[in-house]
């Protein structure tokens, strides 16, 4: 697939399951007021569609960020592989509740009432995404533009860029066009969570571990700086 390519349409009939095997992909769909609003993004090693074995049906529209290498997996050959591969409906299975995981994931971001939480929280994922697939988690290239981001995240792109600007300042990050250097992960990492220890601590709720869980996964959540250096 090349830039702008698009891979399946909102609510067509889904007739294979994809695996990203490089490249990337964004999720979006159209609202009522035909606006795009992009739902997360896909990286290489990740599968798209899964959701679609619920009701035959793609939820989102999937399109090409840069030029994209795909797997498709038909979906009447995975029914009858399922029938006697257990293992397989472990994967399946294990796949769908990834992505009902991100999709939490992504509505705590935009739960953060400031934009400097919502791309910190956005950033700690991308490089928890890339550490573990072994990848600099530090050094990384952004694969969507400046607007996917700022629609992701529900914020206008200058506000995005005033975050990339205060987060420079603070010698936390630099970005320049789509490179991303991280600077200072533990800061970064701990402005991910100023809304949720700022939540715990103003209420009489229980402490901020168990919101944070929902946002990243629990073996997510032990990204050492030494490895992140290291990867970098």
């Amino acid at each position: 697939m090349n830039k702008g390519d698009v891979l399946f349409q909102a609510g067509q009939p889904a007739r294979s399951l994809y695996m990203i095997r490089t490249g990337a992909v964004r999720n979006s769909q159209v609202d009522d007021e035909g606006e795009e609003r992009i739902f997360g993004f896909v990286l290489a090693g990740e599968f798209v569609g899964v959701s679609a074995l619920y009701d035959g049906t793609y939820s989102g529209t999937l399109t090409a960020l840069q030029t994209t290498a795909i797997c498709a997996i038909s979906v009447d050959a995975l029914k009858q592989m399922s029938v006697s591969s257990p293992g397989l409906n472990r994967l399946l299975l294990r796949h769908l509740s990834r992505e009902l995981r991100h999709n939490r994931q992504a509505r705590l971001r935009l739960a953060a009432p400031r934009s400097r939480t919502r791309v910190a929280r956005f950033i700690v994922q991308l490089m928890t995404q890339l550490a573990v697939r072994n990848l600099s988690a530090t050094r990384i290239r952004l694969p969507m533009a400046r607007w996917e981001l700022a629609n992701h995240l529900g914020l206008a792109i200058e506000s995005v860029s005033r975050v990339f600007s205060g987060l420079r300042a603070d010698g936390i990050l630099e970005v320049r066009g789509r490179e991303m250097v991280i600077h200072a992960p533990e800061q970064l990492y701990r402005i991910a969570q100023e809304t949720l220890f700022k939540r715990a601590v103003d209420g009489d709720e229980c402490p901020a571990g168990p919101a944070l869980s929902d946002m990243l996964h629990p073996s997510d959540c032990e990204i050492p700086s030494a490895r992140m250096v290291a990867n970098g």
